[in-house]
């Protein structure tokens, strides 16, 4: 049903609003204590979940940018291999005695932080589906 009235006509608007579109005879005449401790909870869990959210949504955004700039310099060492071996040569690791390229060296450490910021990531998605799992249990239990 569709309920029209004008703008300068404020007591048939109010009317209108107070009895016949709001139904107040469904809604409690005082708050119960049980229903504010449960809206108390609720607004508790959707503040912890803002932040959790807020944490690892800059987490990913860092690890994504990290992994880019990681793959640009691993194609730019490859691209420039032969340069960086030019000038820097063969790199002896002391203590197993194998010789490498620089280009080798630094491409296998890049990748090595490539990883380790893959690895970061992928924690902190599975921390997140596990944490937000956890919230929503203890606020079911806490519901019922």
């Amino acid at each position: 049903m569709l309920y029209t009235a004008h703008v300068d006509e404020l007591a048939t608007l109010s009317f209108l609003v107070n009895h016949v579109l709001m139904k107040k005879e469904r809604l409690p005449h005082s708050d119960t204590l049980e229903g504010l401790l449960m809206l108390r909870a609720a607004w508790d869990m959707v503040d912890i979940g803002n932040y959790q959210i807020y944490f690892f949504k800059w987490t990913a955004k860092i690890c994504y940018v990290l992994a880019l700039l990681l793959g640009v310099a691993i194609v730019t060492v490859t691209t420039l291999g032969t340069e960086i071996d030019a000038s820097v040569g063969k790199v002896v690791i002391s203590t197993s005695g194998v010789e490498q390229k620089g280009s080798q060296l630094i491409t296998f450490l890049l990748s090595l932080a490539a990883t380790f910021t893959a690895s970061i990531q992928a924690f902190y998605v599975s921390h997140f589906a596990v944490a937000v799992w956890c919230d929503i249990l203890l606020f079911y239990r806490t519901v019922n």
